[in-house]
């Protein structure tokens, strides 16, 4: 009985399928070993990343709007070769609020980008609370600075941004501050 591709059972697996011979001419797929999988790379990047790469050495912290303007690579085209261009280790991007910056990896990337801490308004009121009641719920914050839900979230989610919370995984637990919330909240106190 002669077999064609997908009339077959498929083994059961997990993972991307890879095609296999199972008779000349006819193909079969099989599980592919993820190990396997993540040590293939390609041979050379591609024309659009190393335009992208280009525009990234030649202007350092481009936001993602203009660095696919500059490089006039379509927008699915910038985020896959960025992942590559990641994965590779040769740019690094870093999120301030909801802006994405793309700088060389091996420049490093400025501390202009980082969150400060709060020093006033409602962020301040809210790094204030935490630093009084470590371990305190989100819903409990809103109750006692009498804040939306979102604005408190919006607050909590900057200063977890900033690494000035402990737990990255804050959702549903207390909020603890981190040694670097104390050192800014020191710093801050000290100010005349």
């Amino acid at each position: 009985m002669h077999r064609v591709p997908g009339d077959h059972p498929l083994p059961r697996g997990r993972g991307p399928m890879l095609p296999l011979d199972i008779l000349p001419g006819t193909l079969v797929a099989a599980p592919f070993l993820g190990a396997l999988a993540r040590a293939v790379r390609p041979a050379a990047p591609s024309e659009a990343a190393l335009r992208i790469l280009a525009c990234v050495r030649r202007k350092p912290g481009l936001g993602l709007s203009e660095l696919q303007r500059e490089s006039g690579v379509g927008w699915a085209s910038l985020y896959l070769h960025l992942e590559t261009l990641r994965a590779a280790r040769l740019v690094r991007s870093v999120n301030v609020g909801r802006r994405r910056y793309v700088y060389d990896a091996a420049a490093g990337v400025p501390p202009r980008h980082e969150v400060a801490f709060p020093r006033h308004g409602t962020g301040a009121r809210v790094a204030r609370a935490i630093a009084d009641t470590p371990g305190i719920s989100v819903r409990a914050l809103t109750e006692q600075l009498a804040l939306s839900q979102r604005v408190v979230y919006y607050h909590v989610s900057r200063l977890d941004e900033g690494r000035y919370l402990k737990a990255r995984r804050w959702r549903g637990r207390g909020l603890f501050p981190s040694e670097r919330f104390l050192d800014a909240l020191a710093r801050e106190s000290a100010r005349p």
